[in-house]
């Protein structure tokens, strides 16, 4: 078997737009392809290993065929008694063990050809915009090329999602895998399949981010709480998941100006949840001053990040000027953008 010279590869970040911790209600979510991406390149290599150099990180490793195989066992054996717990440790111990393990399941089927992989990424890891999921993407369409196979996008989104589980070290939603697999749109709901949306809209954002770290599973329950206590607060869930639904005609159409009335109220009610953060707050009254047509938090909160809707290149450069103003980082990107490709 021979790989071919060179492949390289790309993958988008993601957000979510909307439908934050409604979604564990069962209520509707809209996540989106972010404009920033993970970039993958293979080559050939002479050696009888293969060599992962993870630029973000500055760290190299270097596997045989035996340890990639061995890994491989380890997980499958650990998944199958439903041991998430191991799988936990084992990305601990190790950040290459999601990649270990995505190489593993091609040289189990299509055999051993030693070569190098390199990685690098313009997404920031831990800030909820599927740095690893995309990484993960880029990795399965780039080895893929490079065995000569001719992948589909579900196969891609199936291989992403074995990498998430070890790196969250459970079963994750879907959401990651299949918003930087296919690209522009996706609607979630708990009970039901992702489904991509059919949208080909590029909308410009900013998403600012707060350098905080939240803690999710503290949030969620803090929401689990807030409701048990004041079961009047659901009707905040039903309000996100209906404001989901009514998102999706406005990024079909284009209508910004309504996309930002939506995104505002969305996170009005994310606030009386109780799951925004101060510098959030202040990151989003920031931008709507410098003329975001909306801003809310994204993802869990307690800090995290915020976007920002913007109706123009000009804008975006306002707005992102404001957030960095105002304590935080900015990103002006689109959202509504390609999945993972191959180079050109």
């Amino acid at each position: 078997m021979k790989g071919v010279l060179m492949i390289r590869a790309s993958a988008p970040a993601k957000v979510i737009l909307f439908g934050e911790h409604a979604v564990v209600y069962d209520k509707l979510g809209i996540a989106a392809a972010v404009g920033i991406r993970s970039f993958v390149k293979i080559r050939e290599s002479k050696d009888k290993f293969i060599t992962v150099i993870d630029n973000r990180l500055h760290l190299t490793q270097t596997w045989t065929e035996a340890e990639v195989l061995k890994l491989k066992y380890f997980v499958d054996e650990s998944r199958k008694k439903e041991d998430y717990e191991s799988l936990r440790q084992l990305s601990k111990e190790s950040v290459f063990s999601p990649i270990k393990y995505i190489i593993s399941l091609f040289i189990d089927e299509h055999g051993f050809v030693p070569f190098e992989l390199s990685l690098d990424s313009k997404i920031p890891m831990t800030s909820g915009m599927g740095s690893g999921s995309s990484l993960f993407a880029s990795i399965a369409a780039a080895v893929a090329g490079f065995y000569r196979l001719n992948i589909q996008k579900k196969e891609i989104s199936d291989i992403t999602y074995q990498g998430d589980i070890i790196a969250h070290g459970g079963t994750p939603s879907g959401i990651d895998n299949n918003t930087v697999v296919y690209g522009g749109y996706i609607a979630f709901r708990k009970s039901e399949k992702v489904k991509v949306l059919d949208i080909e809209q590029k909308i410009p954002i900013v998403i600012g981010s707060t350098g905080i770290k939240g803690n999710t599973a503290e949030l969620v329950a803090g929401v689990r709480s807030l409701i048990k206590e004041k079961p009047e607060k659901k009707k905040i869930l039903d309000e996100i998941g209906d404001i989901s639904q009514r998102s999706i005609d406005f990024i079909k159409n284009g209508n910004l100006e309504e996309l930002g009335v939506l995104m505002n109220k969305n996170h009005t009610l994310l606030r009386e949840l109780g799951v925004s953060h101060p510098l959030v707050e202040g990151l989003c009254e920031a931008a709507c001053n410098a003329g975001a047509l909306g801003a809310k938090l994204s993802g869990a909160g307690g800090g995290g990040i915020m976007i920002a809707l913007a109706d123009s290149k000009e804008s975006q450069e306002k707005i992102a000027e404001a957030i960095k103003k105002s304590g935080g980082d900015a990103i002006i990107t689109d959202i509504g953008v390609e999945g993972v490709r191959l180079a050109e």
